[in-house]
């Protein structure tokens, strides 16, 4: 049976996870995906794409590692003392337990990036032994808003609880530490540094990735070099059945491309 167990590391904080394992786990030698939500993700995802995808990995002999990052869902912090960086950190300490727990080496690690996920999955990968990385509806770049488009309720504004300065963003506060922590991201420095093996996989119908893959035009080595696939009408999230069945099934024959042996 597989295996499915609440985990708690630490980063700055309690970072809480759920470990996947298949039935017939080899010790170490099992690929494991780490899992790198978007700006507002947690360890399920939007209509439990996460779990879905990691149970339908373990049945299929990969593992799967999702967390919430540090500000999130029932990881400890606040959102507003989210940053890309305290993000990268996080998956940074979840490749550290999960090898220090004796579960899996860098080697037979993935990065499965969503949304702007993707941007973390990629530095986390830059800066560790990683050198596979699986990008779903990628946002590297953010779109800049034209500050003519700005509402006042979205300008920076003194938090009357936390006595900081923050923006409001659907529902939650961004501190502007996670700005200023953007801007020193050095995101074309990631891109032209990466040389791992990269699955991408799009909608023809995303403007917000769509940034992201237009800006991408002028990094033929990371676009040549890499596996990449559209998925028709399937917006940003994948939120049908039938479009999480096709993405899973993608991503799942790429990682059996990229492990022949582990998984046969």
């Amino acid at each position: 049976m597989n295996m499915e167990k609440l985990v708690t590391f630490q980063d700055n904080g309690n970072i809480l996870g759920v470990l996947h394992l298949p039935d017939h786990y080899h010790n170490k030698r099992t690929p494991i995906v780490i899992y790198c939500p978007g700006m507002n993700g947690e360890r399920y995802e939007v209509h439990r794409l996460a779990v879905k995808f990691a149970r339908y990995l373990c049945d299929r002999g990969i593992g799967f590692f999702r967390f919430d990052y540090y500000g999130i869902g029932v990881s400890d912090g606040l959102y507003h003392e989210m940053t890309n960086t305290t993000k990268v950190s996080n998956v940074q300490q979840a490749l550290k337990f999960l090898q220090e727990e004796n579960v899996v080496q860098a080697e037979n690690v993935i990065l499965l990036g969503f949304s702007d996920g993707a941007r973390i999955a990629l530095k986390t990968a830059n800066h560790s032994d990683v050198n596979k990385v699986i990008m779903w509806s990628p946002i590297i770049w953010d779109i800049v808003d034209d500050e003519k488009q700005i509402s006042t309720e979205n300008k920076f504004i003194l938090h009357p609880q936390f006595k900081t300065i923050m923006k409001p963003w659907i529902g939650l506060w961004l501190g502007m530490n996670y700005f200023q922590d953007y801007q020193n991201f050095q995101l074309e420095k990631e891109v032209d540094h990466f040389s791992g093996n990269l699955l991408q996989i799009y909608s023809d119908d995303d403007p917000i990735a769509g940034y992201t893959w237009s800006k991408l035009q002028n990094y033929q080595t990371f676009i040549e070099t890499a596996d990449i696939h559209f998925v028709k009408k399937a917006g940003h999230l994948f939120t049908s059945v039938p479009l999480e069945n096709i993405l899973m099934e993608k991503t799942y024959h790429w990682i059996i491309k990229q492990f022949k042996e582990e998984v046969s």
